[in-house]
């Protein structure tokens, strides 16, 4: 039953047209995002949401999301609750600086959704398309990339 809902949930939102990220926790505690990885290449730079904890609530989601473009990853995504205020640009494996999401916004142009780290309980995990499906005690967790031209919508499914 969960495949399904997962299914029609993922097919209904295609008809929204820009570039989002959507984190969906179907299991029944509490799944804390403990940082979100953008790159745009596999090289640097890379932008992280180091120091924002973000607590997604049992049957919860969140949802990065700018209706201003269609191309850009939604680093400054003012509807979202909480606002990721700033984000870590990392140029190199020792040098890095936090930047507002505006300023993220306009820099990460050609970024994408790379991996996050999360928790569940008291142990950590990550997931990105490398690893997808995950499987840890008692919950499962996919990532997922729809294209079509230039609408993304990155979703990943803790369940």
């Amino acid at each position: 039953m969960k495949r399904f809902f997962l299914i029609i949930v993922l097919f209904s939102l295609q008809v929204y047209s820009q570039k989002k990220l959507e984190i969906y926790n179907l299991t029944n505690q509490t799944v804390t995002i403990t940082d979100i990885f953008t790159n745009a290449s596999g090289t640097y730079p890379e932008f992280h949401c180091k120091g924002t904890m973000i607590a997604v609530p049992a049957s919860g989601s969140y949802i990065l999301e700018n209706t201003s473009s269609l191309t850009r990853f939604p680093f400054d995504s003012p509807a979202t609750s909480p606002y990721i205020a700033s984000w870590q640009r990392q140029t190199s494996a020792t040098m890095e600086v936090f930047v507002p999401s505006t300023v993220a916004w306009t820099l990460g142009s050609p970024q994408s959704f790379y991996r996050m780290t999360f928790n569940v309980g008291n142990f950590g995990y990550s997931i990105s398309a490398a690893n997808s499906p995950f499987a840890g005690p008692g919950f499962t967790a996919e990532y997922s990339m729809f294209t079509n031209g230039t609408v993304v919508i990155y979703t990943v499914v803790i369940y």
